[in-house]
């Protein structure tokens, strides 16, 4: 499969923003400072909700593989962590020498009765650096087989970015930093609601991936 260039565009432009976010921390305020889950936002000139940052540890040193079988959609494990997930279609996909690249559409439950059940079209990236280090991109993008869908808000993700880094002291496991920057078209007085909420799938993820 041949992605389109502002495809392309897209998922290079959130890689780059992701690498951005990662190696420099100025901007960031802390919302939380719970030693198992750091929470921090960044304000974004001209973007109603800020780039939100967690990070939280994976006790089990499992492989970076492992990780990545937890996020493949067409699997039997991503909803048991990523609850808002309602379903997903890999409309495209493409894969070589560590890296992974597919377009899926995503439908999510409403959040509650004040945020509807939404839409979107993703590129998510797979980057395995190493056997020690990867990171996993998602932006949204564009494609005329996949239009609006009744009863679902087509939502945008500007950037949705994990980074896997092995801990190599105190028994193994990961460092896991998760990032998400999006436009999820909510009112204004849902945005402090909607910023409290993003950090709960980076817990799920943890959560399950402790458990097994």
């Amino acid at each position: 499969m041949t992605f389109t260039a502002p495809q392309l565009e897209a998922i290079e432009t959130a890689t780059a923003f992701l690498s951005t976010l990662e190696s420099d921390p100025r901007g960031f305020k802390p919302v939380s400072n719970d030693p198992n889950l750091i929470v921090s936002t960044k304000a974004v000139t001209g973007s109603v909700l800020p780039v939100v940052k967690a990070q939280i540890k994976l006790t089990h040193p499992v492989p970076f593989d492992a990780i990545i079988d937890a996020f493949k959609v067409d699997g039997d494990q991503r909803k048991k962590w990523d609850l808002n997930l309602d379903s997903a279609e890999i409309i495209d996909a493409s894969s070589d020498e560590g890296v992974i690249e597919q377009l899926i559409h995503v439908r999510q439950k409403a959040a509650s009765s004040l945020v509807s059940a939404r839409d979107t079209l993703v590129l998510f990236k797979v980057i395995k650096e190493s056997e020690a280090r990867g990171r996993i991109v998602t932006t949204s993008v564009v494609d005329p087989r996949v239009p609006e869908v009744k009863g679902y808000t087509r939502a945008h993700a500007f950037l949705v970015g994990w980074v896997f880094e092995k801990n190599e002291s105190g028994g193994g496991g990961w460092n896991v930093t998760y990032f998400n920057h999006n436009d999820a078209k909510v009112s204004s007085f849902l945005v402090s609601k909607v910023v409290q909420g993003l950090p709960q799938v980076a817990v799920n993820f943890a959560t399950y991936m402790n458990s097994q």
